[in-house]
């Protein structure tokens, strides 16, 4: 996961036993290793330039209505100090604004994340924390996913609500929701935007590019 700034990037590795998150300069150099749990650490997005978003099955408040398929959001520092929690809601992608705004994808269910087609009160929504306040975003009842901050008041997310996993943008408030990939016979997965606009995401094993308003363009990897 790339740090704002472009200058980190944070990654699990099970170099250590199990998966911990680990952050390396961008242009390469020695990893610095950030948890040392046994269990397993993803990071998900950092907060900002020096913090980072990961997710763990650690110890949730005992209030919290957990089930074994569910984990918490952490957050720590690369300078090495101890991780801290930072939400006992399972999130299963994030996506952080310079404002501190946070729009994320619930995780209700234990299904299996990559199961398509699924209709049911446990798929995935999209939700923002702003201001003290968690916003239901989505309601549509199968799979809306991976939500990715655009503008001030725009995301991106994939959405099953033409019957396969196609990319969405809209506002905030959902007045302006318009569709900008059409495939139909495999989902799209991995989106992700650089500071530019430019979509990036996976479909039927290759990766693509996007520049809203123009058609999808495979990268051309030559191994």
């Amino acid at each position: 996961v790339w740090s704002p700034d472009g200058s980190r990037i944070a990654f699990a590795s099970k170099r250590a036993g199990s998966e911990d998150v680990f952050v390396i300069d961008a242009n390469g150099g020695t990893a610095r290793r950030l948890t040392t749990n046994s269990g397993s650490e993803q990071p998900k997005a950092w907060l900002d330039n020096e913090t980072v978003l990961f997710a763990a099955s650690g110890a949730p408040g005992r209030m919290a209505a957990q089930g074994p398929f569910a984990s918490q959001i952490y957050s720590v520092k690369v300078d090495g100090s101890r991780p801290v929690m930072y939400s006992t809601i399972p999130m299963a992608a994030i996506s952080v604004r310079p404002d501190g705004s946070l729009l994320y994808q619930d995780r209700k269910g234990y299904e299996n994340a990559f199961r398509k087609h699924e209709r049911s009160s446990s798929t995935g929504d999209i939700r923002l924390i702003k201001d003290g306040s968690d916003k239901l975003l989505t309601t549509f009842d199968g799979n809306d996913h991976n939500p990715v901050w655009t503008g001030d008041d725009t995301f991106v997310y994939l959405s099953e609500e033409d019957g396969t996993l196609n990319v969405y943008s809209r506002n905030l408030s959902g007045s302006d929701k318009r569709k900008l990939t059409a495939f139909t016979t495999h989902p799209v997965r991995s989106l992700s935007a650089a500071g530019n606009g430019t979509l990036a995401f996976s479909w039927n094993g290759e990766i693509y590019t996007l520049v809203p308003g123009a058609e999808p363009r495979k990268v051309e990897v030559s191994i």
